[in-house]
Parts: C-alpha cells; sequence; structure tokens
C-alpha cells in the first residue's frame, strides 16, 4: 500500500509504503496456508519492518489488520481495522517506510 501526500500543484512531496499480505478467514488458515503466510511475512520482514497482514472479509466490511512482529508467525494475531489502522499508525508516523520527494 502507498500512501501519497501532495502539495497545492498535486506534485507529490511525501510518500510512505507498507507490504501487505492479504488473506480470507486470516485467523481460520489451514497449517499449511498459516505456515506459507508465515514464510511470506518472514521474507517481507527482512525487506522492511513495515508489514501488515490483512483478512480481506467477504460481506465487505472493513478488512483487519494484523501488524507485523519480529517472532514467528510475524504477524499479531490481535487485529485492528484497516480504517484505524491508516488514521493511528501510517497518518501518525509510526508505520511505513518513507520517501521524501524533494
Amino acid at each position: 500500500m502507498v500512501f501519497k501526500w501532495t502539495d497545492e500543484n498535486s506534485q507529490t512531496v511525501f510518500e510512505k509504503a507498507v507490504f501487505a499480505q492479504a488473506k480470507n478467514k486470516l485467523l481460520s488458515l489451514a497449517p499449511a496456508a498459516a505456515k506459507t503466510l508465515s514464510d511470506q511475512c518472514e521474507k517481507m520482514a527482512k525487506i522492511s519492518k513495515s508489514f501488515v497482514v490483512m483478512d480481506c472479509p467477504y460481506d465487505r466490511s472493513v478488512p483487519k489488520i494484523g501488524v507485523s512482529d519480529t517472532a514467528s508467525p510475524y504477524w499479531q494475531k490481535s487485529l485492528i481495522g484497516l480504517d484505524d489502522y491508516i488514521l493511528d499508525t501510517v497518518l501518525a508516523c509510526k508505520d511505513g517506510d518513507v520517501t521524501l520527494m524533494l
């Protein structure tokens, strides 16, 4: 996910990126799928500390986010809403890899 801030001339001045791995029924994955997800998260952790696992519900409700962790399975199972993650974490500059465009 890339979050972009622009100036009054629509020029990008700041970007922040977060890796995301999306799954359906995240908290009830089969053991093999859970292992695959953990392996994917371990790979993302080698590149960036800014990654999340996103539970994408079929009912169109707000997706839930499992934020990164340093130990297996490499994501926290206490999920938060995507909206809260964006507002309270990304926009508050507590997560995300940053690129300044000068």
